[in-house]
């Protein structure tokens, strides 16, 4: 068998492994809470009458996908996180596009493998959220752009452009990407393009793409609906750490009681990639920052350290409670930079050391995805309803609903304890608490009298046999009774 065939077999086994490790995830994972009550209640409401542009945080052209496949395939787990599915594995695509052109096979099958094994990236890559969406369209902006630097032909700028627009009507980061591409055309020998009316017809074409949004963000809209103004009128100027949470957040963990503080962790719920990994990746793009840039090493530079330098200066300050705080998975677009880069290091290392740093990278990267996979949780415990309207003095039911997995081995989920905690002006009804029914452990909840507005909120710890301690709760607000909730209104039983 020839050296090339060789090759041929390994992108193959490696790209199979990306599959396969997401594959298993998608069926083996109960709803995330974006999905729950966030994209997927909303992606059903969309009909001809009802096309929605953006809800809450982000603009919506993810929903359109998912609305498109449980379409075709139905209203189950696989249907409404096959595009992210779809949309992960071409991200990786691109990516090995970029890297064998740039540097080799090698380089290539280290970064599908970098991505493919990744904790973080395998876990945005099957939820029914907007990360794997705008993640892909940025990376293939990427590709595009670094196409149209080596072959100057203008209909690459225009993809380009057009993937960054797709990208930006799916989460509004995107526009780091655009960034780059001004960035990467101002300080290389492409400048001239600069005085030329491509780039312009190509800002032009970006604008159309986004023209609803844009629509939709100057004309008047509800305060419930967060658009460009109040997604910058919410970052002020601070400083933190949390660069190093996503690029290794296990090990700040351990780290920060060393140094008298407490690691905030706001997105506890999202897969992390392992410190080793992370470090690794961090250390490869210091290294191509000294070194002389080409035209594929300034674009992937221009792209990780204005989003690391940003949102290092940066937090989040909302009175709203239901806004992210300064959350670490700010930082994910940087990773589509920094695995190109640092795989370029790792297969370019001269002398015994470097020449064992691929093998040993490509290694740890395949054990922290089995350890990932190891770790999955198969059930968990979600309120019905999550959110209620109840006038102070008054109880209301609640049930808690055992989710299972499509691969679960039974749809019972027995429990070994439960309790409730109370984490605001509320109260536990202990009279008309019952124990758990089959699938459900329903009991009333109860606001106190001197609630007045407080957010209130009720937790239930909950262990599933031998399985660790987590949590779900259900929150309540004085107000007129009877509110349904979007996603969980009429089930009558658990949902796969």
């Amino acid at each position: 068998m020839s050296r090339a065939q060789l090759s041929r077999i390994g992108v193959g086994f490696v790209f199979l492994l990306a599959l396969v490790l997401r594959l298993h995830v998608l069926l083996s994972t109960v709803y995330l809470w974006d999905e729950d009550r966030d994209f997927i209640p909303i992606a059903r409401s969309i009909s001809w009458s009802h096309l929605p542009i953006r809800e809450f945080q982000h603009p919506l052209l993810p929903a359109y996908f998912i609305r498109a496949s449980s379409l075709l395939l139905g209203e189950t787990i696989f249907s409404f996180r096959f595009p992210s599915l779809v949309a992960g594995m071409v991200t990786i695509l691109a990516a090995y596009v970029l890297v064998n052109r740039w540097s080799g096979r090698a380089a290539a099958i280290g970064t599908v493998l970098l991505m493919g094994c990744n904790e973080y990236l395998i876990g945005v890559s099957i939820l029914a959220v907007e990360k794997a969406y705008y993640l892909c369209f940025a990376m293939l902006g990427i590709l595009a752009f670094d196409t149209f630097l080596r072959t100057s032909k203008p209909r690459w700028l225009y993809c380009a452009a057009a993937a960054a627009g797709c990208g930006m009507l799916s989460k509004e980061l995107t526009v780091f990407v655009l960034f780059a591409f001004f960035l990467t055309l101002l300080f290389s020998p492409a400048r001239h393009w600069l005085w030329r009316k491509e780039p312009y017809l190509a800002l032009a074409l970006f604008l159309l793409v986004i023209s609803p949004d844009l629509i939709w963000n100057l004309g008047a809209h509800s305060n419930e609906v967060m658009g460009y103004q109040e997604h910058l009128s919410r970052m002020k100027p601070s400083g933190n750490l949390q660069v190093f949470v996503f690029y290794g957040r296990e090990a700040m963990r351990f780290l920060a009681p060393s140094i008298g503080t407490r690691l905030f962790d706001a997105a506890p719920e999202f897969a992390s990639m392992n410190f080793g990994l992370g470090w690794i990746v961090l250390v490869g793009v210091a290294v191509m920052t000294f070194r002389k840039a080409d035209v594929t090493s300034r674009l992937l530079l221009f792209l990780f350290w204005p989003v690391v330098i940003f949102f290092t200066l940066v937090e989040s300050r909302s009175a709203s409670l239901l806004i992210d705080p300064t959350v670490w998975f700010w930082f994910d677009l940087s990773l589509l930079a920094a695995i190109p880069l640092a795989s370029r290091w790792l297969f370019e290392g001269t002398g015994w050391m470097l020449r064992s740093l691929p093998t040993a990278g490509c290694v740890y990267a395949v054990y922290s995805a089995v350890v990932m996979h190891m770790g999955l949780p198969q059930a968990a415990v979600a309120m019905d309803p999550e959110s209620v309207y109840v006038l102070n003095g008054r109880s209301v039911p609640v049930r808690a609903v055992f989710l299972t997995c499509m691969l679960c081995p039974s749809t019972q989920a027995k429990l070994e304890s439960r309790r409730v905690i109370e984490l605001g002006g509320g109260e536990l009804d202990p009279d008309k608490s019952s124990g758990l029914e089959g699938n459900y452990d329903q009991f009333q909840l109860k606001v106190a009298p001197d609630a007045g507005s407080i957010y209130t909120a009720y937790r239930l710890t909950y262990r599933f046999e031998f399985g660790p301690v987590a949590t779900a709760q259900v929150a309540v607000r004085p107000g007129p009774p009877g509110w349904k909730p979007k996603f969980w209104a009429g089930d009558s039983s658990p949902r796969n």
